[in-house]
């Protein structure tokens, strides 16, 4: 990895006088509550600081990780919240910049589908499956690969909950979720904003919001977002061109109506469309068949692949355009809350790569994915004597209708067959339903039992048509299935079975039917004012489904089961020295059985395979403390392990394949899953100055860290990333009031470069290729509230 020295003195001294430590995400104190989608601001309690004085103690932090508000150190969950000021401060606007404030937690957009773990485990790299990771916006399921690339704006908050959740959201979530709570209208005007400049990519990011109120009870708020940045850390030596380039827009108008104080409403609607474009991903070990075959194998920011000449003419991008619609009421009756959720998504999506590594025309992979989802979620919450209860149904109706053109062109390596392409179409109905129930017992003022379950019965009606195309020049992002499908050509098909092994193939009616219960059972205990311990179990399961990209010579072969995930945690949480030590303990072990994965076939796709058995235990802590009024540390680590216990026909090394052929497979039991460091944290220290008059400086020094870990997926050292560290940085100027505030930003100020992916590049080429993390990051950002 490349090594630099610390660029920005002033800057590395000095950062944000917003927390960063994700377990202390504080909300703007002016920012509204929300009594019907999950959104309110932190608030102060000081009646949870039992003795001594409480100048400068810590504010409490409100969370909805389970459909309420509560005090985060109430709640018994492995949870960490990051607030929207912070994702400001920090010029974070994309899942994937989360990954160095969160340990355990791993956003990688380097592949053609985006990757999310957590604890060591996720999914990614198929669009047949809904990801083991969860993410939910306003309680609205996520759960595509692509919508890890939904942006962060307007927002009270994130919150990512670690482990199985799988009782209060409407898609089981294996490894844990995302849980985005965006900002809400209040009952009065307000408005903030920011635009910011990254000096050494040229970005832009304008974004912000504004409360209207339009009459009593009814109130409007609109926010939106704008990204551009215009040259990208890895230098294509074909092209010329600096890739990524980005062009994301988005845009949310949410109505709040409160026609009396028994019923609330909220409208929402919201945009999104997020464009990169350029190849991101570099060589970077030399070809283990034909030496030299690479000209460039230095993870150094350039790359000479490219697909921008004869035969396709195409550049790489990944584009997504995504509407959502929701309706939330909350209705006061019979002594609890009637909660309805009613959404509805439609998502476009469409992507391109070259997978060979070099400057030649080798391989092209482009993939389209129309979406549209419909849901419904129903549930009433209430009280009765020493008994809180939840009672739900959860309905779920999506279309799917994808397809896929790898294309090949073999003679510049020799291989005498005529260009040709792998047409893949997949189209698939699922439609959900559920039930829940969840019952908190008081047993005492001190102890609490509850005990919940959910259970779901997802059925899937799917066609898929495997075929032969010619390749098709220029495919630009909005293509249509109808000029592919156009394409086909059987006179070919004897030369995907010479190079692919795979014939033609056309199923209709293939159907995979799943239903499991989903049971949890917390107790959590007072040892003391403010302090807690909590044991947890809980079981959860993701439905099965169809291969979108098998080329199985059945149609019984194409399906996979459900993943099943057993869970059990210990924790502790609690408030220490007067309010001003917050700490959260968490031990965990978590036991995948059939856990679906994207298994590379060593020739030119990811398929599905339910792995055996998997597991992950581990140990994490966080600490915020406020040792003086103006003085902030904060810190959050984690051990872990995981690994596979049972994996048998994981994909090849490359020298494996080399040598047994490109059908070979391996034995991974024992093996670490991927991004599985073994150890990772945070640690940031931020204070603030008066100065003379009006003003204050603020400053925040952040260090993550993390130790080595697997960045693809077959296990071998060309493919493991050694153990790093980055250093963050910001500077604030503000007045008292701060009504505005001018900041100075750094990100990644020692340069260090990683992989956030690795893969073998096709078998005919025997080399690795891997993405290139984003480097040092310097700019300013002007900011304002009103």
């Amino acid at each position: 990895m490349r090594r630099s020295l610390l660029a920005g003195s002033a800057i590395g001294l000095f950062a944000t006088a917003y927390p960063l430590s994700a377990a202390c995400a504080q909300t703007a104190t002016n920012a509204p509550a929300s009594p019907v989608a999950s959104g309110v601001g932190a608030t102060k309690d000081d009646s949870s600081r039992p003795g001594g004085s409480t100048e400068g103690a810590l504010e409490d932090i409100v969370v909805t990780a389970r459909k309420r508000s509560e005090n985060l150190r109430d709640v018994p969950v492995a949870l960490t919240a990051v607030s929207g000021d912070t994702l400001t401060h920090r010029n974070i606007t994309q899942m994937v910049d989360l990954v160095t404030t969160l340990p355990n937690l791993t956003v990688s957009y380097g592949t053609i589908q985006p990757r999310t773990f957590i604890r060591g485990f996720g999914s990614g790299d198929n669009l047949s499956f809904d990801q083991s990771v969860g993410k939910f916006v306003d309680n609205v399921s996520y759960g595509r690969d692509q919508d890890s690339r939904i942006p962060l704006f307007d927002l009270e908050r994130v919150e990512v909950l670690r482990g199985p959740q799988v009782l209060l959201f409407g898609n089981s979530a294996t490894a844990g979720a995302l849980n985005i709570t965006t900002r809400k209208p209040g009952d009065r005007f307000e408005a903030d904003g920011s635009i910011g400049y990254e000096f050494n990519s040229n970005e832009t990011n304008v974004q912000g919001g504004a409360t209207l109120p339009i009459a009593d009870g009814v109130s409007l708020r609109v926010a939106g977002l704008l990204q551009h940045l215009d040259k990208g850390w890895i230098h294509n030596n074909v092209t010329g061109f600096d890739s990524p380039r980005t062009r994301n827009y988005a845009g949310r108008a949410i109505l709040r109506i409160e026609p009396s104080s028994d019923l609330q409403i909220q409208l929402k609607a919201e945009y999104d469309r997020l464009l990169d474009e350029g190849e991101n991903i570099q060589v970077y070990k030399q070809s283990l068949a034909v030496p030299g075959l690479f000209d460039d194998t230095k993870l150094d920011g350039r790359t000479s692949n490219s697909n921008a000449g004869p035969p396709y003419f195409q550049q790489g991008y990944a584009h997504l355009r995504n509407q959502t619609y929701q309706a939330d009421v909350n209705y006061h009756v019979l002594g609890g809350q009637l909660i309805s959720t009613s959404s509805y998504r439609n998502y476009m999506s469409s992507t391109s790569a070259d997978g060979d590594g070099l400057a030649a025309d080798i391989f092209n992979a482009f993939i389209f994915n129309r979406y549209r989802q419909f849901a419904q979620e129903i549930r009433f919450e209430g009280t009765s004597g020493d008994f809180d209860y939840t009672l739900g149904g959860y309905y779920q109706h999506d279309e799917m209708r994808a397809f896929t053109l790898i294309e090949f062109n073999l003679a510049p390596l020799g291989v005498p067959v005529p260009p040709f392409a792998r047409y893949l179409s997949f189209d698939q109905d699922t439609d959900a339903w559920s039930g829940f129930a969840n019952l908190r017992w008081r047993i005492t003022p001190k102890l609490k039992v509850e005990a919940g379950f959910r259970y779901t019965d997802t059925r899937k009606d799917v066609n898929q048509l495997l075929a032969t195309a010619n390749i098709i020049p220029s495919l630009p992002r909005n293509t249509k299935r109808a000029t592919v499908a156009q394409q086909i050509n059987p006179a070919l098909d004897p030369v995907q079975l010479a190079v692919l092994g795979v014939s033609p193939h056309d199923y209709r009616g293939i159907q995979q039917n799943d239903g499991y219960f989903q049971p949890q059972v917390i107790v959590q205990y007072e040892i003391a004012p403010a302090n807690m311990v909590y044991a947890k179990f809980v079981s959860g399961s993701k439905a099965g489904g169809v291969d979108a990209i098998s080329p199985a010579s059945n149609p019984n072969a194409t399906k996979f089961g459900p993943e099943k995930a057993t869970s059990f945690e210990l924790g502790a949480k609690g408030r220490l020295a007067s309010g001003h030590l917050d700490y959260a303990l968490t031990i965990f072990s978590t036991t995948f059985k059939d856990l679906q994965l994207s298994v590379f076939d060593n020739v030119s796709s990811f398929l599905v395979s339910n792995v055996g058995k998997a597991r992950t235990r581990g140990v994490e802590l966080e600490l915020n403390w406020a040792p003086a009024p103006r003085l902030r540390i904060d810190f959050n680590g984690a051990y872990l392990d995981a690994r596979y216990l049972s994996f048998p026909g994981a994909t090849c090394t490359n020298e494996q394949s080399l040598i047994a052929g490109p059908t070979c497979t391996q034995d991974l039991s024992g093996a670490p899953t991927s991004y599985a460091s073994k150890w990772s944290g945070n640690l940031g220290i931020a204070y603030e100055q008066p100065l003379g008059g009006d003003y204050r400086l603020a400053g925040r020094i952040d260090v993550s860290a993390r130790s080595s870990y697997d960045a693809g997926s077959t296990n071998s050292p060309d493919e493991r990333q050694k153990g790093y560290a980055q250093l963050d940085a910001n500077l604030d100027l503000s007045p008292n009031s701060s009504s505005w505030t001018i900041s100075l930003f750094g990100r990644n100020l020692t340069d260090k470069r990683y992989l956030s992916f690795a893969l073998p590049t096709i078998p005919a080429t025997f080399g690795e290729m891997g993405t290139y993390s984003r480097g040092r990051q310097l700019g300013v950002r002007l900011s304002g509230r009103f």
